[in-house]
């Protein structure tokens, strides 16, 4: 069940934004993954759920200019930090970051948060990671659920 929730999770991201946020995190489910990020001066709760189609009519930039939002995909994981003056004019500019151009939700995340030089965190995990990781953690606790059950049947044929 988790998996096909995660599944149906990852598809919804394509077309909608939803976020929840609670003290100074933000979390958020879009363009095929999971964002979390402590923004500068952020408190207090909010939730709520926006059509990712209507970003690029609504001025949210960097939609535009990364189709590849729209579509269900692989990202890259990543770990964001502030950027300076300096190096924010250059992304605005050319669109690279070290010299290479970065992940779609990147581009965006950097696009929308070049107001909060230098004061932001973020990690981005793709959705392959998530269910990835719960598959994981079920097979592990099916072993070890397996593993307890054959030393019970070991201890009752011991008696």
């Amino acid at each position: 069940m988790v998996l096909v929730f995660l599944g149906w999770a990852w598809r919804d991201s394509v077309g909608r934004w939803a976020y929840v946020g609670a003290g100074p995190v933000l979390a958020q489910s879009q363009a095929s993954g999971v964002t979390i990020w402590l923004p500068p001066g952020r408190s207090g709760w909010e939730c709520g759920s926006v059509d990712a189609s209507s970003m690029p009519r609504i001025g949210t930039e960097g939609y535009a200019r990364y189709p590849d939002l729209f579509k269900l995909r692989f990202g890259r994981p990543d770990v964001l930090r502030g950027l300076t003056k300096e190096e924010w004019a250059a992304f605005r500019k050319t669109g690279m970051l070290d010299g290479r151009e970065p992940d779609p939700v990147l581009g965006l995340l950097y696009f929308r948060a070049g107001t909060g030089l230098g004061g932001f965190r973020m990690v981005f995990i793709p959705y392959w990671c998530v269910m990835l990781a719960a598959a994981g953690v079920w097979a592990g606790l099916i072993y070890w659920r397996y593993r307890r059950m054959k030393g019970n049947v070991e201890i009752v044929q011991g008696v």
